[in-house]
């Protein structure tokens, strides 16, 4: 099932109409001063766009978390991105994500 077929089927699930792009995503990563993150956490990562990029930045030490409400996207992040904690839930339980991993708190939050 596309993105666009999601974000028609389940809008409430899904913050876009379209999924960001590749520039976009690289665009943000770049900037976010990603090297010395010790805990990430991807709001809404779809398909994934940025979560590549995101991988690329961050040490290989840091805790990094997607959370995603779209059972869909969910099971591609995890069949795609094996290594990601991905959640299905929603960033209003981020807290508890956090602490079940041992966190009090993120340095980074991204969304695309």
């Amino acid at each position: 099932m596309s993105f666009i077929t999601e974000a028609i089927l389940r809008p409430k699930n899904i913050g876009a109409v379209a999924p960001s792009s590749k520039r976009l995503a690289k665009l943000m990563t770049e900037n976010a001063d990603l090297k010395h993150a010790k805990v990430v956490v991807e709001l809404g990562p779809g398909t994934g766009v940025f979560t590549e990029l995101i991988l690329q930045e961050i040490p290989d030490s840091a805790v990094f978390m997607a959370i995603e409400q779209n059972e869909h996207f969910v099971t591609i992040m995890r069949a795609q991105y094996p290594t990601v904690d991905t959640i299905h839930g929603s960033a209003e339980h981020l807290k508890n994500y956090l602490k079940e991993r041992g966190a009090e708190s993120c340095d980074k939050i991204l969304s695309g």
